[in-house]
């Protein structure tokens, strides 16, 4: 009887160690969780007779819930963590170029995720071209940036792709002479490609210089993206090439600086978009233009926008908030466009075609708040300017 109690006593015992053992380990996973260390890899389990080192990295085997020392940090499956040091990769670029050894075939039920930790990624003249089903997500615009420089051979810094998404981080892009259009992101004949909580900043001396390059893109979605471009020649916001229907919404930020010669906040040819509760801020040296409507297909959908424009040249300088060119239609609806310029002239808003819509709108131009050359008067209703006064077409 009394082996037999020496026995049940010592079995408690160690039921008990263990447990305890195991509350000081879950404590220690939840600490580290909290601070962003992921859990998976090749996990080992100790020994309960070895006792585990304070700053030992402790895993969760996602096969069955047990505690154990991770091999490594890295993420779960599917997912590729990159960071200056101490991640799987150490450049977005290798974490992309090798997705088969840690995602597999990337597709619609097998997604792939690249998380980009704090830090700052230069990719000197590489375009990081992204992969149909894989997202890169950074750890927050302040605290993750993609940096590049162009090339006469390159026209972007992220190359985007169908059904992936770019989100929570920041893109520097200096653009070269020898580049025609230079963009920090860009995409082409994509669909479901998406941009969210990204900033972008852009300089340099292409002919072009551009913040996002949407080109024949189907069913995508630009939200809470901020927009700087300072270069020495054409500076764009956003421009969108063709495309239907493309949505891009909420909280989208455009501006520009004095440093360039013709601005377009946001230029739409042929596209098919809907642009809501965003800002357009922007200046140039010579002609600027908030938001620019041009083509015959597609009628964009302009609605709670902030629009201003600025011309710095004492001479030469000429400011529109919105221009619907030739024949382009689309509607500009509970927003406000406001024009300035140093000389002549200043139009809040310019029609050139019947196809155009203005509704419930403020408009300001210090020459005059609207040019209707279509005779739309029609299309014109509830518009005031800046004191309050109707404004028709």
């Amino acid at each position: 009887m009394k082996n037999r109690n020496a026995l049940l006593r010592s079995g408690i015992t160690k039921l008990l160690a263990m447990l305890v053992l195991s509350l000081v380990l879950l404590a220690r996973v939840q600490a580290q969780a909290a601070v962003g260390l992921h859990v998976a890899g090749d996990v080992r389990f100790p020994d309960m007779g070895v006792a585990v080192p304070q700053d030992t990295p402790l895993c969760i085997n996602v096969s069955d819930g047990t505690l154990g020392v991770c091999a490594q940090i890295s993420g779960i499956r599917n997912i590729a963590w990159v960071a200056p040091e101490g991640g799987d990769y150490s450049s977005p670029m290798d974490a992309m170029s090798n997705l088969s050894s840690w995602c597999g075939v990337p597709g619609a039920t097998n997604r792939c995720l690249i998380r980009l930790a704090p830090g700052i990624y230069d990719l000197g003249t590489q375009v990081l071209e992204m992969q149909p089903f894989v997202d890169i997500q950074g750890s927050g615009i302040g605290m993750t940036t993609i940096k590049g420089e162009g090339s006469a051979a390159g026209a972007a810094l992220v190359q985007g792709a169908s059904d992936s998404m770019l989100s929570q981080l920041k893109l520097e892009y200096t653009s070269v002479a020898a580049q025609a259009t230079a963009a920090a992101y860009r995409v082409n004949g994509t669909s479901r490609a998406k941009l969210q909580n990204v900033a972008m900043q852009m300089r340099g001396d292409a002919v072009i210089t551009v913040g996002v390059l949407l080109t024949n893109a189907h069913g995508g979605m630009v939200e809470q993206v901020q927009i700087h471009v300072d270069a020495s020649n054409q500076c764009m916001g956003l421009q969108a090439e063709g495309g239907a229907p493309l949505k891009v919404a909420n909280r989208i930020q455009v501006t520009t600086g004095s440093s360039c010669y013709q601005t377009a906040g946001m230029l739409l040819n042929n596209a098919e978009l809907a642009i809501s509760n965003s800002v357009v801020d922007v200046e140039a040296r010579i002609s600027v233009i908030g938001v620019l409507i041009d083509g015959v297909s597609g009628f964009p959908i302009l609605k709670g926008l902030d629009i201003s424009t600025q011309a710095n040249d004492a001479t030469n300088g000429q400011s529109q908030a919105v221009w619907f060119k030739g024949s382009a239609g689309g509607l500009l609806t509970n927003s406000v466009a406001v024009a300035e310029s140093a000389s002549s002239p200043a139009w809040g808003v310019q029609i050139g075609s019947a196809a155009a819509r203005l509704l419930h709108n403020i408009i300001h131009g210090d020459t005059a708040p609207v040019i209707d050359n279509a005779n739309a008067v029609d299309n014109c209703r509830s518009n005031y300017d800046a004191v309050l006064n109707l404004v028709s077409c």
